[in-house]
């Protein structure tokens, strides 16, 4: 201070009675601060442990821990979800929804000339309900058929789909999806408007686990086509049931050329616990499976340039239908191959009948989906 006041004398800043006046003044200010305090360091009070006495702290580092402290608590809070009080836990940003609906008038038109007979034989009709009679001067009730000629206009139909995906670690996920449709047709998930205001039935479309690590990935439950296919062979809203895996070629090479190898075994139908359900024996176990393999080649030689190619082989076990001992049917609605029967078919299967008529009795089938267009029944 007291150098302070002579360098401002020196300046001309202020005259030499004011400086005087300003030393007086800082020397009696400093006199009185030494009589208050203790006259022996050792009587002043000892600090708390971990205490450091700072006497001064510049404006800058002032600004600087500000900032710190204010970055600090805003990372805090962000984490933990309660910086903003409307948002929902961290945990919740595991799970993503997803859905769509759509509403269409569907028209269906059919060309003359279609055969208008009758002959057009509902095999599915037939595989749901009771054994056949085809015997013609029995068969008074005839077959169930389906429309060939007359058109439908201005059908309604919804679909409706909702979904969860869960995140359950960087490398496992579950997903859930709901849909309308009708119980007996895997391939589409439309249901019809109308039928008198009543309510629509809702499904479990899909449930699935997914693993999946860079160079495979697997999944296990009810899911979409797990292979590289077009329409042709698999309608886009089937789904699988059963696992499947996947390798691919990323971490053995890069370059323009990937390679795929997907596999999977899915069961299409379990054979009832109790068939027949009024025969005292009980019939062997005869699941349907699907079995498949594919290799797929996709080369991407410049950007937005993809050419992808893939060869598969499906073996169905099980599924090919077989022609049922004698059985009377007059007496109930059970036979050896009943369990035989597709449960869903499309108007493309190739058929025969799967029922063996009694002797002395009228001849009564069902249908099933088989691989040999020349099976036939023996002679009654």
């Amino acid at each position: 201070m007291v150098n302070l006041i002579r360098l401002l004398v020196q300046q001309g800043i202020i005259k030499p009675e004011q400086g005087e006046a300003l030393m007086r003044q800082a020397l009696a200010e400093a006199e009185k601060a030494r009589a208050a305090a203790p006259s022996s360091p050792a009587l002043a009070a000892a600090p708390p442990p971990g205490t450091v006495r700072v006497p001064y702290v510049p404006e800058t580092v002032k600004r600087q821990i500000k900032d710190e402290v204010r970055q600090e608590v805003m990372a805090q809070a962000k984490s933990e979800g309660w910086a903003q009080p409307n948002q929902l836990p961290g945990w919740l940003s595991r799970f993503s929804f997803f859905g769509d609906v759509r509403v269409r008038s569907q028209y269906e038109f059919y060309p003359e000339g279609n055969d208008s007979n009758g002959l057009q034989v509902d095999f599915s009709a037939i595989n749901r309900g009771s054994p056949l009679d085809i015997e013609p001067s029995t068969n008074t009730a005839g077959f169930p058929t389906l429309n060939s000629t007359e058109n439908r206009n201005n059908q309604l139909r919804l679909r409706a789909r909702l979904g969860v995906n869960v995140a359950l670690t960087d490398w496992a996920s579950a997903t859930i999806r709901l849909a309308t449709g009708n119980n007996d047709s895997p391939i589409s998930t439309n249901v019809d408007l109308g039928g008198g205001f009543t309510k629509k039935d809702i499904f479990l479309d899909q449930a699935f686990i997914k693993v999946e690590v860079p160079f495979a990935d697997a999944r296990v439950g009810r899911f979409s086509v797990p292979f590289f296919s077009t329409d042709l062979l698999w309608d886009e809203d089937l789904n699988f049931d059963g696992i499947a895996l996947g390798l691919n070629s990323n971490l053995l090479w890069s370059g323009p050329l990937t390679a795929t190898l997907r596999g999977g075994a899915f069961p299409l139908q379990f054979t009832a616990t109790n068939e027949p359900t009024n025969e005292a024996i009980k019939s062997r176990s005869r699941d349907k499976w699907l079995f498949a393999a594919q290799g797929q080649l996709e080369w991407k030689p410049i950007e937005r340039v993809t050419a992808t190619g893939a060869v598969a082989y499906y073996h169905f076990k099980g599924v090919q239908g077989r022609l049922s001992e004698p059985c009377a049917t007059f007496l109930g609605d059970e036979c050896s191959t009943d369990q035989d029967r597709p449960a869903f078919q499309t108007k493309g299967n190739t058929l025969a009948p799967s029922q063996h008529p009694r002797a002395g009795q009228r001849r009564r089938v069902r249908t099933a989906a088989v691989f040999r267009p020349d099976l036939r029944l023996p002679p009654a």
